[in-house]
């Protein structure tokens, strides 16, 4: 039996976020990131004692509140540093009737997680809709605006 993860540390939580998959998101931001990629858009993210120490339930209670959210967005930092957690949380709203689509950006490849990550990053993955996989490329440049403004 696996031990019951009751904390994580959250660096900016937001509602309704309107770019980054979603009319409506849930928007989760994790602190703690060791990928190191050169042109980091959030270097201040990559502290794992940024944010703040969440209890699970805190944070679950405080999504099921979003009304009129259609997707929930994790990112950070690293939220694969964090799986064990963001599983728990997931788990949760979907016991709890929420159902919402689950899109995660990780530095890590699917491939990386599958190879060599932890037991919780792989649990986590099948409560995953979107993976968005891979290292941040600054010299692909930024993300095209349809992208940045959520008009796919």
């Amino acid at each position: 039996m696996r031990r019951s993860v009751r904390r994580i540390r959250i660096a900016h939580r937001y509602f309704p976020v309107t770019t980054l998959g979603f009319e409506r998101g849930v928007g989760i931001w994790v602190a703690g990131c060791e990928n190191d990629c050169q042109g980091c858009l959030a270097p201040e993210l990559q502290n794992p004692r940024a944010g703040e120490l969440m209890l699970v339930d805190d944070v679950v209670a405080w999504a099921l509140e979003c009304r009129g959210a259609d997707g929930l967005m994790w990112s950070g930092g690293e939220p694969m540093m964090q799986a064990a957690a963001v599983d728990t949380i997931v788990q949760h709203l979907n016991e709890a009737g929420a159902h919402l689509p689950v899109l995660l950006y990780t530095g890590l490849t699917l491939g990386e997680i599958m190879a060599t990550g932890t037991s919780a990053q792989r649990r986590l993955l099948r409560h995953i809709d979107v993976l968005i996989d891979g290292r941040y490329r600054q010299e692909l440049g930024p993300a095209p605006r349809s992208y940045r403004d959520g008009t796919y």
